[in-house]
């Protein structure tokens, strides 16, 4: 399987966070390890994704917002308590109607949840 979704350990956001918070270079966790890649079956996701007609496709990263944190967090938990959990970060477009008067991609609801359910039962079968 394909690894995609490499998470570094630097926290490094373009725009402030709810509470303000804007880090740039700061490590996420002192002593732990440079990155974490995801654990899904992610190659295969994506292509049963398009088999099904859903746009899709792999990332190297989660961007640099809260995204990032939270997907080294995710993994170096489960790493370093030795949980045999499928963990990763999955990016879900906007609806329609949450982007009317912008030029962000969007995809119908019913498409997302139809993704959100392959993607649930293909990480199952790994």
């Amino acid at each position: 399987e394909g690894r995609g979704f490499q998470k570094k350990k630097v926290m490094d956001s373009k725009k402030e966070d709810n509470d303000r918070y804007k880090p740039e270079d700061e490590p996420i966790f002192e002593n732990a390890p440079a990155a974490y890649f995801s654990t899904l079956p992610i190659r295969r996701i994506v292509n049963v994704l398009k088999h099904n007609k859903i746009p899709a496709t792999i990332s190297n990263t989660a961007g640099t917002y809260v995204c990032n944190t939270a997907m080294y967090v995710a993994l170096h938990h489960t790493t370093l308590n030795g949980l045999n959990a499928k963990t990763g970060f999955i990016h879900i477009p906007y609806t329609p109607e949450q982007v009317l008067e912008k030029t962000q991609p969007s995809m119908s609801l019913e498409m997302i949840e139809k993704a959100i359910e392959i993607t649930i039962k293909e990480s199952i079968k790994s």
